[in-house]
């Protein structure tokens, strides 16, 4: 990104890329196939059966078309050097030759991809007829940072992803949405709810405050396309966590209670939750000081100084370890400090969770 000065836009080094002469052809033959199935099967309602017939086969030479296009490497476009900006409600793609206008009104949504293999991040404009932009820039900062300026961003507008079996999941500026609307079935997590986000292909896990879990799955499809979408959700998610945890300034510390957890499950998941925290959001969620201004704090609840203290081993090299123990000691509590101790010294998630086990029992309710 360039040097922004007082009262200028924001200019970013960016690559616009453009679909080519049969960028066109493609997406037409992409989406012809399934529009002749659902027209044979329509004729077949009808009782036209040869008719039918004959649209059947039309939709399988148009879906062969489809997968000739997608194998051999036709000239499907080109790539632009151009410097990005919002300008007079406008983006401006300014190239050495070509300067390009995209008023903001004729923006639905952006979505941003990063591109591990590359380095950089894509940015996926898409228009109010469905026209699709693509820039890439240097990184993800620079992709959030040009939605923002563009009002497109996870703090500005809800986005909505749509996957298999009639996924439908919304990012908005307060939580994700998850609704199945063929099986009536909806799920809505704030993200005050959220401690971490763990992604695999395909799959979204939250860990949520009160030691649950929830996952979904987007795709079973390995195609590369369908994973960039998946991808895209992701980014957008932990986009707009970020904006969250930006305005909250509370870090999630009830992720550190143990609730109805067992002592493995309790251990485990605090090690996941830290191994996750390099990056974006989670890094702002459970930082490093935070945890240990719980763990020394003698004013904090013996549960919390246990949970900062097994959340910190990940992160612990020797002088953490002579720190944890030396809070151990300053404590009179013999279980905060036999657990301490065991989270400083206790590399094994099953050893260490024996011990909690054994001194730290899971609380119990009285029943009336």
């Amino acid at each position: 990104m360039t040097e922004r000065t007082e009262g200028t836009p924001r200019r970013y080094d960016a690559v616009l890329a453009s679909g080519g002469a049969f960028a066109g052809i493609r997406q037409l033959v992409a989406y012809l196939p399934f529009l002749g199935f659902a027209i044979a099967f329509a004729t077949l309602a009808l009782g036209l059966g040869e008719r039918s017939l004959t649209i059947v086969y039309l939709s399988l030479m148009l879906a062969i078309a489809r997968v000739l296009f997608a194998r051999f490497p036709w000239p499907m476009g080109h790539t632009t050097r151009v410097t990005a900006s919002v300008e007079n409600g406008a983006l401006v793609l300014q190239g050495e030759s070509r300067r390009r206008v995209l008023p903001l009104s004729s923006l639905r949504s952006g979505m941003v991809v990063s591109l591990r293999s590359s380095g950089l991040a894509r940015v996926a404009l898409r228009g109010q007829w469905g026209q699709r932009t693509v820039v890439h820039l240097g990184d993800v900062d620079d992709a959030r940072s040009l939605l923002g300026d563009m009002k497109l961003s996870a703090r500005d507008r809800p986005a909505k992803f749509a996957f298999f079996f009639g996924l439908r999941v919304t990012v908005g500026a307060d939580g994700v949405l998850m609704a199945w609307p063929l099986l009536r079935k909806r799920r809505f997590v704030p993200y005050s709810k959220i401690v971490a986000l763990s992604n695999e292909p395909g799959t979204l896990l939250f860990r949520l405050v009160d030691g649950k879990r929830y996952e979904i799955m987007t795709t079973t499809s390995g195609r590369a396309i369908v994973l960039e979408h998946h991808a895209a959700l992701v980014e957008r998610i932990e986009d707009a966590l970020a904006a969250y945890r930006a305005r909250t300034e509370e870090p999630p510390l009830a992720a550190l209670e143990r609730g109805g957890r067992s002592a493995l499950g309790w251990v485990k998941d605090l090690r996941a939750l830290a191994e996750t925290s390099g990056a974006g959001y989670r890094a702002a969620s459970l930082p490093s000081d935070e945890l240990w201004s719980v763990a020394l704090d003698p004013a904090a609840s013996e549960e919390l100084r246990i949970g900062a203290g097994l959340a910190l081993r990940p992160w612990l090299d020797e002088a953490g370890r002579v720190r944890l123990r030396a809070a151990a000691e300053a404590s009179a509590s013999p279980r905060l400090r036999v657990v301490l101790e065991a989270a400083a010294d206790e590399p094994d998630d099953d050893s260490l969770s024996e011990t909690i086990a054994e001194v730290a029992p899971p609380r119990r309710t009285m029943r009336r």
